[in-house]
């Protein structure tokens, strides 16, 4: 009774309150004077700090480094803890955001300190005092103080490229995109500041500024930040252009055009913009075909599976080229056989878990689609980091088990690998910082087909994808089983219409790919 008492004479907690841009800057501010300080007493900027912070030269360094590490969020929960006032899940999404840019900045400037120049200043706000002492939060709502027109970020005619920027980042929905995407935004972001300028008001670019990033893009190669590392876009453009390297496929260039249409979208949705001067900016949309992907040749194919990986080798590591007396069966084995017969893209192989394999009405099938685990959350972000991911709706899919999978044993490697209590089907592949089980694998799978005499400039790994997709129309499979069995945009395995495809049916369409010429006799009959 003494604690029902006591509980309801206790003051009631303080309602979430919203923090304004003003408080969010003035959190930032503490932890970054702090964080500075607590580095310029110690003397460690030397060759341990270099090797650590090497990877952070470059503007669009990638988020994961920290939020993978939980950096951050621990910053995050260390600095609302010593608020006596709750902040609402919105607010610590934007103090997340913010934090993370301001890691980043530290981090630079402590990377060029390590390399001997001290001229660099840290960049300061006037926000920043009013909240410098914890548990003041409450009180950091007085206005900024005036500054200079040159520095200050929103101007008389509304919000600035740089300030549109940070909001479209610090929007809750968008705290969980990938790093490849954030990414795609960086490059976008990079050259609209230096051709437009940060401090331009939004509601000031016109169709011809658009037009002119989409030219420099076109002329732009791929990673021009490593190519021409002091340059900028427009320089290393130029200078591509002149030296003849060859710039970013047409279909990357849309990508980052689609970004920026993105982002003035939704600062038409924001009010900060009453049109989107990108909308439908874009290169011809055509990727030419002799720019085109294309498929393993027969004989390509037979250099793959004839090498001592599938005849016998000393390892499948680091002598995987090498003919010796062992026929390991892991992902360098298995993988592009899966992609070979049920035309799985690389990564949908490569994250594959032992309970995907599993029957179907009584069908062998695999199970491809995204999942989530049910650890730790992605730091800051509100939801549980992937651990497994599809391209497109269309990629969550099942699709049979060939019965040349079957054929060479791929069920039994299956079944050893549950009895053994394997979680993941290949355990000896890890994923990168952005979350793909496939980065190190496309890298190794690149040489491995150079070792074979087999790479051009126009095959890849996905290469196996375009063998299945002809060998399906040499099969004569109908669209909507080509679509199913590949997961590609259009088809579904229950559209609403009808009932649930069966396995059975689909087994029987599969089982017609086939490619005649070649001999995989040497891989049947073993476990």
């Amino acid at each position: 009774m003494r604690a029902e008492w006591d509980a309801q004479l206790a003051p009631p907690s303080p309602a979430p309150i919203t923090l304004s841009e003003h408080q969010i800057r003035a959190l930032a501010g503490r932890w970054h004077d702090q964080r500075l300080r607590e580095e310029e007493r110690q003397d460690q900027h030397q060759e341990s700090l270099l090797a650590v912070l090497s990877t952070l030269e470059g503007e669009d360094a990638p988020d994961a480094l920290f939020t993978r590490s939980g950096l951050v969020a621990d910053a995050v929960d260390r600095l609302l803890k010593d608020e006596p006032v709750p902040c609402d899940e919105a607010s610590r999404a934007r103090l997340h955001g913010e934090l993370l840019r301001q890691h980043k900045s530290l981090y630079r400037l402590l990377l060029r300190r390590a390399k001997g120049d001290h001229t660099a200043e840290v960049e300061r706000f006037p926000e920043w005092k009013t909240a410098a002492t914890p548990g003041t939060l409450a009180t950091a709502t007085v206005p900024l103080p005036p500054q200079p027109a040159a520095a200050s970020q929103t101007t008389s005619q509304g919000l600035t490229v740089g300030e549109l920027m940070d909001r479209y980042d610090a929007d809750p929905k968008r705290l969980g995109i990938r790093e490849r995407s954030k990414a795609g935004y960086a490059v976008i972001y990079r050259v609209l500041k230096e051709l437009l300028g940060a401090d331009k008001p939004v509601k000031a670019i016109t169709r011809e500024d658009c037009r002119q990033v989409r030219d420099v893009l076109l002329k732009l190669p791929p990673n021009y930040t490593k190519r021409f590392p002091r340059m900028t876009a427009k320089e290393a453009a130029e200078e591509a252009s002149r030296k003849g390297v060859a710039p970013l496929a047409p279909g990357t260039v849309d990508g980052y055009l689609e970004n920026l249409a993105a982002v003035f979208n939704w600062a038409v949705a924001e009010e900060y913009m009453e049109r989107n001067p990108a909308k439908g900016l874009g290169t011809t949309g055509k990727v030419k075909a002799k720019d085109k992907r294309l498929p393993f040749t027969l004989d390509q194919l037979q250099a793959i599976f004839s090498a001592p990986l599938y005849t016998g080798c000393r390892d499948d590591e680091a002598n995987y080229a090498a003919p010796g007396p062992n026929h390991p069966r892991r992902a360098r084995f298995w993988v592009p056989l899966l992609s070979l017969w049920t035309g799985m893209r690389l990564n949908e192989c490569c994250q594959l878990l032992t309970s995907d394999v599993r029957a179907l009405d009584g069908v062998p099938c695999l199970f491809i689609s995204e999942e989530v685990a049910d650890g730790p959350r992605e730091a800051g972000r509100g939801k549980p980091a992937p651990v497994k991911r599809v391209k497109t709706e269309a990629g969550e899919r099942f699709v049979p088990i060939h019965p040349e999978l079957i054929r060479i044993g791929f069920l039994k490697f299956a079944e050893k690998k549950r009895a053994a209590r394997a979680e993941r089907l290949f355990p000896e592949l890890s994923a990168s910082g952005e979350g793909y089980f496939s980065d190190a694998f496309s890298k190794w799978f690149s040489r491995f087909l150079a070792s074979r005499n087999a790479k051009t400039s126009r095959t890849s790994f996905h290469s196996f994808r375009h063998c299945y997709r002809d060998a399906m129309t040499e099969a004569r499979l109908g669209r909507n089983s080509v679509l199913l069995l590949g997961g590609w945009e259009g088809g579904k395995t229950d559209d609403g219409y009808g009932g649930k495809v069966r396995a059975s049916f689909l087994l029987e369409e599969i089982s017609k790919v086939a490619y005649p010429g070649l001999d995989l006799g040497h891989l049947r009959g073993e476990a």
